[in-house]
């Protein structure tokens, strides 16, 4: 006898067959459906990972900006340093002479009061 006439002997073997292959179909259904969630999460990560990518590009971008300011400060600070102390130097002369033309006219002073008498 052939397969199919010996489920057709006994009902409850073929419906037993029966619901297996609907509850595989319907497992198989569900697969799918998790396989096009699993595609749809991947895609968006893969997105998301794109974003990331492309703001640490913009990060390093910045960071090497400011490092680059950073420099320039650096720079900038060292030659307000050598400005002031150039300006010391030349505060440090300007009292020098001051106090060299303050003795000069002292001695003006002198030599006028004795030129007087």
């Amino acid at each position: 006898p052939s397969p199919v006439s010996q489920i057709l002997d006994h009902p409850s073997e073929a419906r037993l067959h029966y619901h297996k292959k609907e509850r595989l179909e319907h497992h198989h259904e569900r697969l799918d459906h998790h396989n096009q969630r699993l595609d749809h999460n991947h895609e968006r990560l893969d997105h998301h990972n794109q974003r990331l990518d492309h703001n640490h590009e913009r990060l390093d971008h910045h960071n090497q900006r400011l490092d680059h300011n950073h420099e320039r400060l650096d720079h900038h600070n060292q030659r307000l340093d050598h400005n002031h102390e150039r300006l010391d130097h030349n505060h440090e002369r300007l009292d020098h002479h001051n106090q060299r033309l303050d003795h000069n006219h002292e001695r003006l002073d002198h030599h006028n009061q004795r030129l007087d008498h």
